[in-house]
This record gives structure tokens, sequence and C-alpha cells, in this order.
């Protein structure tokens, strides 16, 4: 299912190159979200988390940020409705602030959404759904941090944290710089972050809440004993759209945002880099962000690139590096799919 789902958005892909229609850009899009949404609204015991977020659906005794925490009481409570009925309103919301997000700031829509739909979309909206929330609210605010409307962008992640208190930190991309940064100034930023990062873990340490979910994400939760392997090779997949980002720079560097958005994903890089052998799932976390703009890089690149050839390989790489993702995920066995309906 997940390569059905992967080669539907290849293909509306390809087309979106043939037809550059604006009609075709908005249907493909819609055909694309909504097949995102459906997929992970149906899913039955699917993901790392499912067992704890259906076991609190149906109990609602955890005590969690305080917007999940309501809609998830709210339906299961009030409504008294199935569990697939709220995952496919949730996801629903998700993917429509995904799919504004990629229509705001992207070229080309669709490759931006397979490479979302490759990697984060697999580790939030198909596990950890309040990061899944509080991400697509993030994308959203960023439209605002463009337009320079300060408060509607602040807004919007303070709502965002109300669903998981660690998108606080991507209020910090509003004042990352719009223009190119030199490596002395990403390696200073970058440091930067990783302080406050720690100055946050310090204020986690002081509210009981917080402090329960530190304990467990870092001691608890299992570690992989190899975990430098699967550093490097994080590495390596983030790593892949910087290098083609600066192979390609003269012919970026002018394009309107496109620095500025580059510059909030080396930061996420560096964060990923400074975190993750001290703790995997904060370095993922934190990091993730700002990478996700990987999505709308992928997108600009291949929209704005004249050269066919360049073009046509850089959809090729990112597409090929997708589908590679998926079948990593798909290979997991708390991600065997089913769905409510079988």
């Amino acid at each position: 299912m997940y390569f059905v789902l992967a080669f539907l958005l290849v293909i509306l892909c390809i087309f979106e190159l043939i037809d550059k229609s604006a009609l075709y850009k908005k249907v493909a899009l819609t055909i694309g979200a909504v097949s995102l949404v459906l997929f992970a609204g149906l899913r039955y015991e699917v993901g790392t988390d499912w067992d704890a977020y259906y076991i609190n659906y149906k109990l609602y005794y955890w005590d969690t940020e305080w917007g999940y925490k309501y809609i998830n009481y709210f339906f299961s409570k009030n409504l008294d409705a199935p569990f697939n009925a709220f995952l496919l309103f949730y996801n629903g919301v998700s993917l429509l602030l995904i799919a504004k997000f990629i229509k705001n700031l992207s070229g080309y829509y669709l490759i931006a959404l397979l490479v979302f739909y490759s990697d984060l979309y697999m580790y939030y909206n198909l596990s950890g759904m309040r990061q899944a929330m509080a991400t697509s609210l993030t994308c959203f605010a960023l439209i605002f941090a463009v337009k320079k409307e300060i408060k509607w962008f602040l807004l919007i992640i303070i709502i965002a944290a109300f669903f998981h208190v660690t998108s606080l930190i991507f209020i910090f991309a509003y004042f990352i710089p719009k223009k190119s940064l030199s490596l002395k100034n990403i390696v200073l930023i970058g440091c930067g972050f990783i302080v406050i990062v720690f100055a946050f873990n310090n204020f986690v340490g002081s509210v009981d809440y917080l402090s329960k979910k530190t304990e467990y994400y870092t001691e608890i939760q299992e570690n992989a004993a190899n975990l430098p392997t699967l550093f490097a090779i994080g590495l390596a997949k983030r790593g892949v759209i910087i290098v083609i980002f600066l192979l390609l720079y003269k012919k970026l560097k002018d394009i309107p945002n496109l620095p500025y958005f580059f510059n909030i994903y080396l930061i996420g890089f560096v964060i990923y880099s400074g975190l993750y052998m001290m703790s995997p799932d904060f370095g993922v976390r934190f990091s993730s962000y700002y990478t996700i703009l990987d999505t709308i890089l992928v997108g600009n690149i291949v929209y704005f690139v004249k050269t066919k050839t360049v073009k046509y390989l850089v959809l090729i790489l990112f597409c090929g590096l997708s589908l590679y993702k998926v079948g990593v995920y798909a290979a997991e066995k708390t991600y065997q799919y089913k769905t409510v309906l079988e």
C-alpha cells in the first residue's frame, strides 16, 4: 500500500512537469492531499505510537498538551465517534495546512508532497500525531513569516504549542536572515540553537509533566544499538538537498525567499547533527520543524532550474530517495499497513 500511494504521487509529479497549468497543479495537489488523509485516517494498528493514542482515545486519561487533549476528548467523549473518524478529521486539518504551505511557498507541488509523504508524514501522521499537527501549524505559520506578519506568525506558533510544546523552537525561524549565510554564521547560529534547546530542556526538567516526557524519550524509550550508523545515514539523507542547492547556488541565490528557506533548513541540519547522538528522538523532533523545508526546497529547485537535464535529474533523484525512505518505513514491523475496513 505504501508504494501504491508513492507511485501515485510520482505519476502526478511527472504530469505536473508536462501540464504546468494552475488548474492541474491545484487538482493534483488536492488528489494527493486527500489520498494522504484517507491513508492515515483509515489505518488500523499502524505506527509506533498506535497503542498509546488508541488507548488514550478510548479511556481519555492521557495528560498531554491541551490542544490535542480537548480535541481528543470532544470526539471520544462528547461525540462518541469511532477512533478512525477522529483520525480522518485530525489528518484532514493537518494535510490542509501542509497543502496550503506547499501551494503558497513551492513552485512545483507534487514533488514537495512526495518528499513530505516519504518521511515526516510517516513519522508523525502515522505515529506521532500531536507533533503532526504542531508541524503542520508551524509550516502554515511560515507563510506569514515570509509576508513579515509577525503577529499572525506568533499566534499560530502558540496554537502549535498546544499540540506539542517543542514547536516553540520554531519562533526563531522568523529571525533567521533572509539572505545567504556564511559558514561561520551558520555554525554560530546553529550552536546558539543547540544552547537554546539545552536551556529549554532545563526548563522542561522543572515542569513535572514535561520532565516525565523527557525521561520517556531519553531513558525509557529503546535506543538502537547501531546508533552511529543510523546517525550517518540520517546525515546523508538530510545532506543531499544541501549539496544540490550549493551545486546550483548561482542559479538559485537570487530567487525570492529561497535563500531564507535554505537557511532555515541548514539550522535544522545543525540541530539534528548536534542533538542526535545525545538523544535520537530529540534530534529528530527538534530539527524537523526546520528540516521539513526540504519539501519546498525541492519543489522550488525543480521549478526554477531552467536546464531540462538538470531539472529531470533532480526530480529523478528525489523521487528515488523518497521511494527508498518509503521502503524503510514499510519494512518496519509497526508500519505493516492494515485498514479499519479489513
